[in-house]
């Protein structure tokens, strides 16, 4: 059984963040994993920056419609 410091973790951990599952073909994590280590991130920082990266471009597109 965990400790009162362990459930106190995970409280605050399900209160503060949201969590989402990635279902990827196999194969594919330990690819994405060494990219992230060649950005010297974790695989969790560096599929948030993709993501976000993503999001502010597709901003950016829609502000700056081609001509």
């Amino acid at each position: 059984m965990g400790t009162s410091g362990t459930h106190a973790k995970q409280r605050y951990r399900d209160k503060a963040y949201d969590r989402i599952e990635i279902t990827v073909k196999r194969g594919i994590r330990p690819i994405w994993k060494e990219a992230a280590a060649k950005n010297d991130k974790s695989l969790n920082e560096f599929i948030i920056d993709v993501v976000e990266e993503k999001i502010n471009n597709a901003a950016l597109d829609q502000k700056n419609p081609p001509d």
